[in-house]
């Protein structure tokens, strides 16, 4: 079965602690209650959640099966979902650390134009659960509307648009929960599943900072 946007989102819900009643994951992840019902019953008919027969209704609350099998689903899923999207490659130069420069520039710069942002990969890992030892690029993500517009983002993040070279790589927001995780040092940091899931698709020393990122986060065990 091909995981929808909607499942994705119920997903990263549950993971990340939401108790997967339709009304708990219908009030985190904004999803209509048909969405998310549905969601759920399809989550729940690949044995990833359950619940006793006896309960019924909106209500009622599943419950993860397998926690580690299903995180793996979501991550496999979810790289899936990354393969098809575009980024837009933005190059600047960077005056400071770009961590240093996220915090002190480009975020205000998002938050004033009143886009929905968040950062992953490498960038969001060294703030989580610190791993790598440098970061070189900042992969972000960033809300359909102030996607719409290039020109004006490469503007905003006081850049570029180039087709390779870059130090910013860009997408659309995946769902609507990824860009609920924590504020770090002022920066807007994605779900850390999300986080982990992209690191994985990535691969190689990312891949190592998103196993650490799960050891030390208990990233899904939340739940």
């Amino acid at each position: 079965m091909r995981w929808t946007r909607s499942m994705l989102a119920v997903a990263e819900a549950a993971l990340s602690g939401i108790i997967p009643t339709v009304g708990s994951i219908e009030q985190a992840t904004g999803l209509s209650r048909h969405a998310t019902a549905n969601a759920l019953a399809r989550l729940e008919s690949l044995g990833f959640l359950e619940r006793p027969r006896a309960l019924r209704g909106p209500q009622s609350a599943r419950r993860i099966t397998d926690i580690s099998s299903f995180l793996d689903a979501y991550a496999k899923a979810a790289a899936e979902q990354r393969e098809k999207q575009a980024p837009v490659l933005v190059h600047r130069l960077w005056d400071r650390d770009p961590l240093d420069t996220l915090g002190s520039e480009i975020g205000p710069a998002l938050s004033r134009a009143n886009a929905g942002w968040a950062v992953t990969g490498a960038a969001a890992s060294v703030l989580l659960a610190p791993y790598l030892s440098d970061v070189t690029t900042l992969e972000l993500y960033i809300d359909a509307e102030t996607m719409s517009d290039t020109a004006g983002l490469a503007y905003l993040l006081g850049g570029r648009i180039v087709e390779k070279g870059h130090r910013i790589e860009i997408r659309e927001v995946p769902t609507p929960t990824t860009l609920k995780g924590p504020t770090i040092d002022s920066i807007q940091v994605a779900l850390p599943v999300r986080v982990y899931a992209d690191l994985r698709a990535v691969g190689g020393r990312w891949a190592e900072a998103g196993q650490h990122l799960r050891e030390t986060l208990d990233v899904g065990t939340a739940a």
